[in-house]
């Protein structure tokens, strides 16, 4: 028997009894390394793939053999050998997971496998926590789950097979950082550290941060939901394996639901319980309330169908909106246990990654770069050594600052880089300074060094921030290209997870293969988003939303973070390979390859054509499709992800060779992202920090017991190294607003440190949407202005939509704003142009996206205009943004500095803002400085008080206001 029968047999439970009886007595026991007698062990190589195989096809029970006879086979050796040899990335880690918490092993028992293996379990507290999920609603561990997860620490890194001293070392450094964060985790700093004495110093308050917030995401994100009424709804997409699933949250209930999110389910039929179920939530339509979920929800198998599982039925087009969800939420249910899964694997790099440095600090003889890295974590700014970061071109000339398309500024930073301390620049650059164009500016020499291959890593805070880079990049190296034919053969990636990229590559091998299985025709296959957005649904209703939401962009890709797929590494295999067109015809042609690997392109052309695959033919496959997605990712000139995907283990052992690492959006990295690109990428000469410590900084979740540590854990390295003293570039020029809008954020934010491009100028030829907005601003409100500030004394403190803050009078006059601009043609298709509305809280971003739905029959237009919260926009920019703050009296807590600089710094050539002056200005605590600064910078675009104020508006519905005592 091979491992591949081994897990499906786990699966179906038939070795349930076996497995959990014997792993006790026996895991403990580290001495049966050895296989016992007539037990042939698969190498390691072999068993990944098995292990991998097993999990991406569901065997049917024709293919199972005899249960009986094989049962006698197993023992708890062959089980022990299974876990060892899968434990080869946190990939493998999850598929584990997945398998023994279905068959709920006992908790001791996995304990016993976890410290009997050493050197295969690695750095993975996190797997400790996740394999004992099951254990943790039978037994009360209480604080021995911490102390279990600091002690995983011990066990080695997951990550190549290493020789028994490199093990040896590893597992005594992992004891002695456990050590060090058991001692430091009571005892949290009593202030915000931005220095440190060494790098003990630095983990015992940084990692220890990191550690805590770990511990608390982790228990918030995986809070199970032991019974809920689900509803389910036939998807409108044609796919009979779907359905659209609504909820609501039991009463009390911590967990978090995004989209995104995805979740285990077990549905309790009247026969039993239907388990296998996979749940992925989508976006929450405007008008749901707190707590109130939908999804989407497949069968984690192939499914017949069951007559015993209620599906609803939508609400005719009469009722939309939060009128259809409530009714839907009332309908009687399927009852349901959800587990929701923990969605931070990046955790586990982090953790191997800080690992990994620590490891570094206690060498005794360092490499250069290693030890600079440490010192630039640690403060020691003064001991770097000054380097060069274009020293790997051949043709140094390249980086002549003047050969570049850079300001002033930005040339000094190219000078800078050039000595760099310890390789290190940071560039902190102003809302619309060019600090992406900057970035491509300053790769673009070793794009254009023809005489010698370059790695460069790209990444940001943000994928839309990765997707901006890689498009640039590759435009870029597009143009070289055209004048210099050598570089032809050069490519940029956009890297995602490792998992949808192998969906990438297979996806239309899998679409051949589902047509030439069923004989259907090539309609049938499931639309996508772009075909379900033709659907005629009316506006609001509920149906139209989960068409929106319930479809990838790209048929067969589960990833939403697909934008573009032509840049993605699964896409360059198919090119490389000659299985699909790199031109825009997107359809396969699997009977011309060039033979880059011939084995790959044998079996991907067979399995299209939907020939039998045995288990080890399927495994070939895989080896093969890790081969070439591994070539492809060597061979990139430039890779762009998020520290995610670069963190991936089967990414970075491809290119961990790198030679400069750029971080754009480094100001809303939290510190401990960067861990493992300094750690799996140690080659890289240059590091670039690009950023702005004014605008949003990272996103740390608050937790009670976090606090002590939340305000360490909120600044990303980039401001910290810049408090401490590093010195950075600062971009001066602004490209984006016209100076009025500018001085705004300018006097409140940068000390009147900007300057304005000539291209700002409302006089300017590339300005004439801004004068068109001046006019009409002179014409409607007697402002011959680019801002107007809509003050509005009557304005009262309200919340919406849970506990999220709202203002009812602020909305009426936004929607009102938004009526005038409509009305003069601004957004038509005779004046094209961005209209914004931008918020702090969700549940004004609830009341205005209601109000645009309820506007589409009167101002078609409306469709076009864009709502959206401030932590989504950054990084944005709009033709004319409509800027409502919400707050009015209340304690402006969450409303800081860096959020008011985001919210009224996108606007290009209009901006309007609604507010409450006197209240504002009158504020007399601490939080209202940034609020009374910005308030003081608008009061002069003020509209005349002849302007009529709006209390109520016919698109608002008044009802989901409600006034408490702010607190």
């Amino acid at each position: 028997m091979d491992l591949l029968h081994f897990n499906a047999l786990l699966k179906h439970g038939v070795l349930l009894d076996t497995f959990a009886g014997t792993a006790g007595s026996l895991f403990a026991e580290p001495g049966l390394i050895a296989p016992k007698s007539g037990l042939t062990p698969l190498s390691p190589d072999r068993a990944r793939c098995h292990f991998k195989l097993s999990y991406a096809t569901e065997l049917p029970e024709s293919e199972l053999g005899d249960a009986s006879a094989v049962r006698g086979q197993i023992t708890s050796q062959l089980c022990f050998q299974t876990l060892v040899h899968f434990v080869q990335s946190p990939t493998r880690i999850l598929h584990i997971q997945k398998a023994i918490h279905q068959q709920n092993v006992p908790g001791k028992s996995l304990t016993a496998l976890l410290f009997s293996c050493p050197g295969h379990f690695g750095s993975s507290r996190i797997a400790y926590l996740e394999f004992n999920k099951s254990a943790v609603r039978r037994t009360v561990l209480g604080s021995a789950m911490s102390a279990c997860s600091l002690a995983m620490r011990s066990r080695k890194r997951v990550g190549p097979v290493q020789t028994k001293a490199q093990d040896q070392d590893q597992e005594q450094t992992g004891k002695i950082l456990a050590e060090l964060l058991r001692k430091h985790s009571s005892s949290p700093p009593s202030s915000v550290k931005l220095k440190f004495k060494d790098f003990r110093h630095y983990m015992a308050t940084v990692a220890v941060a990191e550690h805590k917030l770990q511990e608390q995401i982790r228990q918030a994100e995986t809070k199970v939901i032991e019974s809920c009424s689900l509803k389910l709804m036939k998807l409108e997409n044609g796919n009979d394996q779907e359905f659209n699933a609504f909820f609501r949250t039991p009463p009390g209930y911590q967990g978090k639901f995004q989209a995104g999110d995805k979740a285990r389910v077990s549905l309790c039929l009247p026969g039993g319980l239907d388990e296998g179920w996979v749940m992925r939530v989508i976006e929450p339509p405007h008008f749901a309330r707190a707590g109130e979920i939908t999804a989407v929800l497949s069968p984690g198998r192939a499914w017949s169908g069951n007559d015993q599982i209620k599906i609803i039925t939508p609400p005719g087009p009469h009722v939309t909106g939060g009128r259809a969800l409530r009714w839907i939420l009332e309908q009687k249910g399927n009852p349901a246990v959800i587990i929701p899964e923990f969605r931070h694997s990046l955790w586990y790099y982090i953790t191997g990654a800080s690992e990994a440095l620590f490891e570094r600090s206690r060498k005794p003889n360092q490499d250069p770069s290693e030890r600079a890295v440490l010192d630039f974590l640690v403060g020691n700014f003064e001991n770097l050594p000054k380097w060069n970061i274009y020293s790997p071109l051949h043709d140094k000339s390249l980086a002549t600052p003047t050969l570049m398309n850079l300001n002033d500024g930005q040339k000094q930073a190219i000078e800078m880089a050039k000595n760099a301390p310890g390789g290190f620049l940071i560039c902190h650059g102003g809302p619309g300074t060019g600090k992406t164009h900057f970035i491509v500016e300053a790769v673009t020499p070793f794009l254009n060094d023809s005489a010698k291959e370059h790695k460069l890593l790209l990444t940001a805070a943000t994928n839309r921030g990765v997707d901006s880079m890689a498009s640039e990049l590759s435009d870029r190296l597009r143009l070289l290209s055209k004048d210099d034919p050598s570089l032809a053969s050069r490519y940029i990636l956009r890297v995602h997870s490792y998992k949808t990229e192998k969906a990438i590559v297979m996806r239309h091998a899998e679409k051949s293969r589902r047509q030439n299985l069923s004989k259907k025709p090539a309609s049938s296959a499931k639309p996508t988003a772009g075909q379900a957005s033709e659907r005629t649904d009316p506006p609001g209703s509920i149906t139209a939303h989960c068409t929106t939401f319930s479809s990838s962009k790209f048929e067969l890709i589960d990833d939403h973070r697909v934008q573009n797929i032509n840049l993605s590494v699964g896409h360059k295999v198919l090119e490389l390979h000659d299985l699909i067109s790199s031109t825009s015809t997107p359809e396969p042609d699997f009977s011309s390859s060039s033979g880059r690997n011939d084995k790959f392109v044998r079996l991907y052309t067979r399995y299209s054509r939907g020939e039998w695959f045995p288990s080890d033919v399927n495994a070939k496959l895989e080896e093969a499709l890790d081969e070439v997605l591994g070539a492809v990712v060597q061979g990139a000139t430039a890779l762009c992800a998020t520290v995610g995907g670069a963190a991936e283990y089967n990414i970075s052992r491809h290119y961990s060779n790198a030679e400069l690492i750029v971080m754009d959006e480094a100001a809303r990295m939290p510190e401990f992202e960067t861990w493992p690109l300094f750690a799996f990428y140690p080659k890289a000469v240059g590091k670039i920090m690009v950023g702005d410590p004014d605008q949003l900084g990272p996103h740390i979740d608050e937790f009670e017991e976090l606090e002590p540590y939340h305000e360490q854990l909120s600044m990303s390295l980039q401001e910290r190294c810049q408090k401490a003293g590093f010195e950075s570039a600062f971009f001066t020029v602004q490209y984006r607003a016209t100076p009025q809008i500018a001085d705004i954020y300018n006097g409140a934010c940068y000390e009147n440190r900007l300057s304005h491009d000539e291209t700002t100028s409302i006089d300017h030829p590339k300005r004439i949407l801004a004068d068109a907005v001046k006019r009409h601003n002179e014409q409607t409100y007697g402002c011959d202005n680019s801002v107007v500030f809509f003050d509005t004394p009557s304005a009262e403190d309200t919340q919406a939509y849970g506990t999220s803050k709202a203002c009812e009078q602020y909305a009426a006059r936004v929607i009102n704003v938004l009526e005038n601009l409509l009305s003069a043609g601004f957004g038509s298709d005779a004046n094209p142009c961005t209209i914004a509305i931008l918020t702090p809280y969700t549940g004004q971003f609830k009341v205005l996206s209601l109000a645009k739905d309820n506007m589409q029959k009167r101002y078609p237009a409306v469709q076009n205009v864009i709502i959206e919260t401030i932590g989504k926009c950054q990084g944005m920019q709009y033709d004319i943004v409509i800027a409502d703050p919400v707050l009015v009296g209340a304690i402006p807590r969450f409303l800081t500095k860096n959020r008011l600089n985001v919210l009224l710094s996108r606007a290009r050539h209009g901006l309007y803002v609604v507010g409450n002056y006197n209240k504002w200005i009158s504020m007399k605590w601490v939080e209202a400085g940034p609020l009374k600064a910005f308030a003081k910078e608008l009061w002069q675009y003020r509209a005349p008080a002849t302007v009529p104020v709006p209390k109520r508006s016919p698109f608002i519905d008044s009802g989901v206001f409600w006034t408490r005592d702010d607190d």
